[in-house]
Formats: C-alpha cells, structure tokens, sequence
C-alpha cells in the first residue's frame, strides 16, 4: 500500500519521541480525517471562478494549522501548492485529489440565481465514500485523524470523539470502530433539529492499539486564546 509510515515520522517528527506503539498510519486517511466535513463541505461546486478551502481551523487552532501545513510538504500522493488566506487552507490540486473520497449530494431547495450569469447554481454537500477505506490501516488512520483534532481521552481513559454539523465523518467514525473490533462505550446523537447539530461517541480501543490512543493524544497540538 502507497504512503504508509511509522506514526513517530508523521508531521516532521512533532508526534513521537520515543515511542513503542510501532502503529503504521496512512496519510491520506489520517489527512481526511483530521480535515473533518463541517455542514458536510456544503458548496458550489460547479459554479466557475471559485475556490473552496481544503479546511477551515478555528481561531484557536494555530498550532494545528501549522503543522497540517508542514505535513503536506511530505504528503507524496499528489504535488501540490497551498495559499492560505487568514484560518482557511486553498489547493486545487489537493482538492481534487481529496474529493475521489466523496460523492456529490445535491442539496434540496437551497441555492442561488447568478444575475450576470441569469443562471441558476445548486449547493451540494459531499458525502464520505466510506468504501475507499478498505483497509484496517485506512479505517484506523481515518479515525485516528479525526480523534487528533475532534477527540480526547477522558477521565476513565476512554476515547471521546464529538463532531458538529457533520453529515457523513460521524458516522464512518462510529462503523469503522465497530469494525476494528473496538468497544462503543456510548452514543449520543443531536435532535435532528439541532443548531448546532452536535454528535459524540465514546468508545475504548483494542488492547492492540490502546498505547496508540494514548501516544496520539498527548501528541495532539494546544489550543491557542483567539485574538
């Protein structure tokens, strides 16, 4: 399989020193999860002369934001050249790249009338295309991104994942532990009416990767006071 390294090489050394989890990872999984699919990417993706971000971070995510930077200079599956405006992240080359993951899904009744044009756009969201992620070493990088920038441990040194707005990473999250043989200790899923719509699940990971869990969230980058 193309691109898979030891986790205490990944983001340029800044994630183990010294550790003993020997855990392969995929970037490319790892990658996609860590980016997160808030309001499901909800665009115009067909509308000309617009670039959508890769990823927005928040305001308290400086330190994230600078090390996902730093991994895409060793990210080998496609070449690729950033510009960052302010908090978002902009790449053609890797967007495209990153959307074989998803399906388009038309969202109903929403979007808008281009005047100059006299043209009609829709939005669409993008839908995760859970069977790309065929491997235990994808489903395990998937989940291992999204636990690095959505999760934590918490006090019984169980895995807390929480997302918001999300229409397909949620639950490809909650499958893929399932089937990694992992123990879902809860679930708790938002009223569908909810603003914002937010989901979190809790689970405990294998014996096999429990050190892998621990190892990653004391990696894990600290929030900064936003200016």
């Amino acid at each position: 399989m193309k691109n898979i390294f030891i986790i205490s090489m990944f983001f340029i050394c800044q994630i183990f020193f010294g550790q003993t989890s020997n855990v392969q990872i995929d970037q490319t999984s790892f990658l996609i999860g860590l980016v997160g699919d808030y309001d499901g990417k909800m665009a115009t993706y067909d509308y000309p002369n617009i670039e959508i971000p890769i990823v927005t971070f928040h305001c308290s995510e400086n330190q994230l934001s600078k090390i996902f930077i730093d991994s895409l200079e060793n990210f080998k599956e496609v070449k690729t050249k950033i510009e960052i405006d302010k908090s978002s992240i902009y790449s053609k080359e890797l967007a495209k790249f990153f959307n074989k993951f998803y399906t388009r899904k038309i969202v109903e009744d929403y979007g808008f009338h281009d005047t100059a044009q006299n043209k009609d756009y829709s939005y669409y969201f993008l839908i995760l295309k859970k069977d790309k992620f065929k491997s235990q070493i994808q489903k395990l990088s998937f989940l291992a991104g999204t636990f690095y920038r959505f999760g934590k441990l918490n006090t019984e040194n169980q895995i807390e994942i929480t997302t918001v707005n999300s229409v397909s990473h949620f639950k490809a999250c909650v499958e893929f532990a399932e089937e990694l043989g992992f123990k879902i200790v809860s679930k708790e899923l938002a009223d569908y009416y909810a603003i914002p719509s937010v989901d979190k699940f809790t689970f405990i990971p294998s014996e096999k990767f429990s050190l892998f869990f621990t190892e990653l969230n004391e990696a894990k980058p600290l929030k900064n006071e936003c200016q």
